[in-house]
């Protein structure tokens, strides 16, 4: 009984481990578009926490509507609340984009130093081989 649970535990991890493998795989040969797309996606949570900062800015009570606010008497514009919600979401996506880009850069780096590795292998090559 045992016997049996082990081989069904086993089939189950060489399942997940092949499905990350191919994941990971699927990741490499795409990192460049991978990195171009974490930069858009980067540029445009830029622009919408700017617009929710100058929205909550505008929008923020001031004087003695500020001090119903605190006191909970007013409601707190929706937008001031939730810009800073937005503020953290883009410092998250600019982080996901710099790391894919970084990883991209070093891919393509790294590419090129063992193709220009195997050129100089192939003209350093005594004739005829």
């Amino acid at each position: 009984m045992d016997v049996g649970r082990g081989r069904a535990e086993i089939s189950i991890a060489v399942r997940v481990s092949t499905k990350v493998i191919s994941a990971i795989k699927a990741i490499e040969s795409r990192h460049a578009l991978i990195a171009e797309r974490a930069e858009e996606l980067a540029l445009a949570s830029k622009v919408i926490a700017g617009l929710a900062s100058a929205a909550a800015y505008i929008a923020a009570p001031s004087g003695l509507t500020a001090v119903g606010a605190s006191l909970g008497i007013l409601a707190t514009p929706v937008v001031v609340l939730a810009a800073p919600i937005l503020i953290t979401a883009a410092a998250v996506t600019i982080t996901i984009s710099a790391a894919a880009t970084l990883y991209s850069s070093w891919r393509t780096r790294k590419a090129k130093t063992s193709s220009t590795a195997s050129d100089a292998e192939a003209e350093n090559a005594p004739p005829g081989t």
